[in-house]
């Protein structure tokens, strides 16, 4: 999920991101033995609809993109049902961000929050392989990074390969993920 965001050139809206972000892109990777299934829409922003320099640069978004995108309760209705009847899901995010800006977003816009549980992927890998940047975590995992940082689905199927790696169980247990590197830390995204 990718969110506006501002800098210090904005001082009011960058302090208090927490209450003004608003979700600008959902990007989901259903996990499922019979086979992936993927989910990617652009969202409009309604509170603060122009995209700050810093958002553009951080996600890639162009104001044009945004400005075309359906809002998000009509998206939110979209990706509930391409989730379908999948109702005992597991919402992993590489941090908890992505499952806190999605409930606000729901408060916001008077619809009923997820039901789901949330896992917080990236405080898993810490405890597993030390701090890092999702980018880092797919990595030391012995993957490579596919497609752009900051865009919600690619940085949707980075997190699946990190937490296929560290679920994924050998024979007699045990992870078989391998972190090759440690706990060195590096610059976090999200």
């Amino acid at each position: 999920m990718e969110g506006t965001c501002w800098d210090e050139r904005d001082p009011a809206l960058w302090a208090d991101q927490r209450n003004e972000t608003e979700v600008i892109e959902i990007g989901a990777v259903l996990l499922d033995a019979d086979g992936d299934r993927t989910f990617r829409a652009l969202v409009r922003p309604r509170r603060h609809p122009v995209l700050s320099a810093r958002c553009t640069e951080l996600t890639g978004l162009t104001q044009a993109e945004v400005d075309a995108a359906r809002p998000f309760a009509a998206v939110h209705e979209a990706f509930l049902a391409w989730l379908g009847d999948e109702r005992d899901v597991l919402f992993v995010g590489w941090g908890a961000w992505d499952d806190r800006q999605l409930r606000r977003e729901c408060l916001r816009a008077g619809l009923p929050a997820p039901r789901w549980r949330a896992l917080n992927l990236k405080r898993r890998y810490a405890r597993s392989c030390g701090h890092g940047g999702l980018r880092t975590a797919v990595e030391r995992l012995g993957g490579a990074f596919e497609g752009t940082a900051h865009r919600a689905l690619d940085d949707a199927r980075n997190a699946a390969f990190v937490y296929r790696a560290l679920t994924s169980r050998r024979p007699g247990g045990g992870s078989s993920a391998s972190c090759s590197g440690g706990g060195t830390g590096s610059r976090s995204s999200r």
